[in-house]
């Protein structure tokens, strides 16, 4: 690079995806939380989707090495909503941008950079909060709101849809601000969709409406746990491991992200329930073949085969 065209680099300070593309891929990889075992992957991955230099004459300039300098001295992230379609909770976009680039500041950088949402959605009345703040209250709010969750029963199909999407995206916050996603919001959520907290005949909703909704849910919150980011008791552990499995021989396998394709859930999922007591044997080979079906090959061999592709990813 010679001395003109490095100067001007060094005075850019947007970067974003590269002219005709879209999205981070962030959401892509921490839904196919199978296919990695370490966020920097995940760093890795949006530095190249988002590495492209805009200003002073670029457009859309491969610029990463420039960008990850740049990130090296950023302390806050922050994202503004200025309206009342959309939240922190209800879509991808929000966590695979704001939680993608504190994720890349974390690596960087070595901190925590602060994660902040200004709100808008009232004209002269700014408020700036920690993205944990905003996560939590719509959790209270909605997701975890029987008001919520009975106008959600009443859309069927797609109610259950919502209800797991939410998860998918709770998932992606605390992947990528680890920080904003504590125990606590997990165990709320389990309290209230698995445990049934206000008595509304869930199971018996998904049931009826789309038991792979319920599948997912389960799937994810034994994901967060397998890949330590949610502690939960033993007990916990079972029971989801238990509803997991009696949802997949009794509906078959949802084949979203993070179920059959995901070989290391599986295998964590028949240790679990081949534990004394929990399931009989009988229904963890149904299990088991329930998964090797779905795949065309035995989990074993599932599990060989992933620990060779991530090396291979990795090289």
């Amino acid at each position: 690079m010679d001395e003109e065209t490095a100067d001007t680099f060094s005075k850019i300070r947007i970067f974003t995806e590269k002219p005709s593309s879209y999205g981070t891929g962030v959401s892509e990889m921490t839904g196919n939380s199978g296919f990695w075992e370490s966020d920097d992957e995940i760093v890795k991955v949006y530095e190249n989707r988002v590495g492209y230099a805009f200003g002073l004459g670029k457009w859309g300039e491969d610029g990463k090495e420039i960008l990850r300098e740049n990130l090296k001295g950023v302390d806050t992230a922050i994202h503004s909503i200025s309206s009342n379609i959309y939240g922190a909770m209800d879509n991808d976009d929000v966590f695979q941008y704001l939680g993608g680039v504190s994720l890349a500041v974390r690596k960087e950088s070595g901190e925590t950079p602060s994660t902040l949402i200004t709100m808008q959605r009232i004209p002269d009345q700014v408020e700036v909060e920690d993205v944990a703040k905003t996560i939590g209250r719509e959790l209270r709010t909605r997701y975890l709101n029987p008001e919520w969750i009975e106008g959600m029963k009443e859309e069927d199909y797609a109610g259950a849809r919502e209800m797991s999407r939410f998860v998918e995206y709770m998932w992606g916050w605390q992947v990528t601000v680890p920080y904003s996603v504590d125990k606590a919001k997990w165990e709320q959520t389990y309290e209230v969709y698995v445990e049934d907290k206000y008595g509304m005949d869930l199971k018996k909703f998904f049931n009826r409406a789309n038991p792979w909704a319920y599948q997912s849910i389960t799937a994810r919150m034994l994901e967060a746990v397998r890949k330590g980011y949610w502690q939960a008791d033993d007990k916990v552990r079972k029971k989801l491991a238990v509803e997991y499995a009696v949802n997949v021989v009794e509906k078959g396998v949802a084949c979203c992200d993070h179920t059959c394709n995901n070989p290391f859930l599986n295998q964590m999922v028949v240790n679990l329930i081949s534990l004394p007591g929990v399931m009989s044997p009988e229904m963890v080979e149904r299990f088991r073949l329930a998964i090797e079906q779905a795949m065309a090959r035995a989990l074993a061999e599932q599990v060989k085969a992933r620990e060779e592709l991530q090396k291979k990813l990795n090289e």
